[in-house]
């Protein structure tokens, strides 16, 4: 890469932390791109040249949140001695972004389920499909070996189930942060405890001595 392509490459991620930023602040639907290409210290015709619209941006912005997450699972699971140790570190990383203070993550997923992007042939949504799919290989190759190693209870079918309680605590994880108690009940039902409760539950389902 030479110098033109690393100061492009800079400012386009200066543009994402920008948005990234105003997103986690007041929402996607008050981000204005003016605003954005203000903060970059850049003019609005420059930005467009970057992101010719509202919706490439969001997107770029979500693959910047979703590519660190995969970063961030991909780095726990390494050195784990089987399959079962893999998924208690995947579910790990949920309970661990239910506990994060400023609970970036959690709202950024609440603001961005509304968003539905139309730019289905874009480049950015390509990358962003390119993400899911890499993350949908490494929960796989998790179900492969734990149809192998052992760690794993017998007649369960891992590929359905390691998907299904990642795709439903992830969403539990998010929902239940960002959802106020109810002063109704009789007990206050801490997200980060019931989070870890969901992760026991499914651990114990799967332990191979069951």
């Amino acid at each position: 890469m030479n110098k033109r392509e690393q100061q492009k490459q800079e400012r386009r991620n200066t543009i994402i932390e920008v948005a990234k930023a105003m997103i986690l602040e007041k929402g996607i639907q008050e981000l204005q791109l003016q605003d954005v290409a203000d903060a970059a210290g850049i003019g609005i015709a420059t930005f467009y040249r970057y992101f010719p619209n509202k919706e490439l941006l969001i997107i770029a912005v979500n693959n910047q949140i979703v590519e660190q997450m995969l970063a961030d699972i991909e780095h726990r699971i390494k050195g784990a001695v089987n399959a079962y140790e893999e998924i208690e570190r995947v579910l790990g990383y949920y309970v661990d972004i239910v506990e994060e203070p400023e609970q970036q993550f959690v709202r950024f997923v609440r603001s961005i389920e509304a968003y539905r992007p139309m730019e289905v042939e874009s480049e950015e949504y390509q990358h962003y499909v390119s993400i899911r799919k890499r993350f949908s290989e490494l929960l796989l190759a998790i179900a492969t070996r734990g149809q192998q190693d052992g760690s794993i209870r017998s007649g369960v079918d891992l590929s359905f189930y390691l998907f299904t309680i990642v795709q439903n605590i992830s969403h539990f994880a998010s929902e239940s942060k960002l959802t106020k108690h109810d002063p109704s009940l009789p007990l206050d039902l801490n997200s980060s405890q019931q989070v870890i409760l969901l992760k026991d539950v499914f651990m114990a389902h799967l332990r191979a001595n069951n």
